[in-house]
């Protein structure tokens, strides 16, 4: 019995000492991308002021105010990046969903915005606008806006409009 013993007891421990190896598998994943470019921190919930309008200026089907300019910059954009897309989103108004719908008190009356190097394209609801980069690397969205009642008959009050605007590159 002491030797069935003494067999077991080694039988257990010589697993304790033998000299063995194992595997392991190491998965290392990682994404390699563009750092984003900065909205510049004057644009970012940037309030463009349309001033005092005229109510009779308003009075007639398709009319608008004077323009309006203002800017979106985007600064410190990397290497990698050649231009920028600015697409604006926002509660359109109008036949054509071309206007940004106002959701202030005046009534019968709605925001028109626009590139301002070329007023005839219109920026409504889904509108894009590409722009290059610059060699500062910052985009600059040169931009119009103005009030503009398209079925004409402006009633006094305010006018408030929220534009979103997210930017994308290729």
């Amino acid at each position: 019995m002491k030797n069935y013993l003494a067999v077991l007891a080694a039988m257990l421990t010589a697993g304790l000492f033998s000299s063995g190896s194992t595997a392991a598998e190491l998965n290392i994943t990682g994404n390699v991308v563009a750092f984003p470019c900065q909205v510049d921190p004057d644009s970012v919930n940037k309030t463009v002021n349309l001033g005092r309008v005229s109510r009779s200026g308003l009075s007639e089907a398709n009319s608008g105010h004077a323009w309006t300019a203002f800017d979106i910059k985007v600064v410190n954009c990397p290497d990698t990046i050649s231009s920028l897309t600015a697409t604006f989103t926002g509660n359109p108004a109008g036949s054509a969903n071309n206007l940004f719908a106002n959701q202030g008190t005046a009534q019968n009356v709605a925001v028109q915005m626009a590139q301002r190097d070329n007023q005839s394209i219109i920026l409504g609801n889904m509108s894009t606008m590409t722009v290059n980069v610059a060699n500062d690397k910052s985009v600059t969205f040169a931009l119009v806006g103005r009030p503009y009642s398209e079925q004409g008959g402006a009633v006094s009050g305010t006018l408030n409009s929220v534009v979103q605007v997210n930017f994308s590159y290729p």
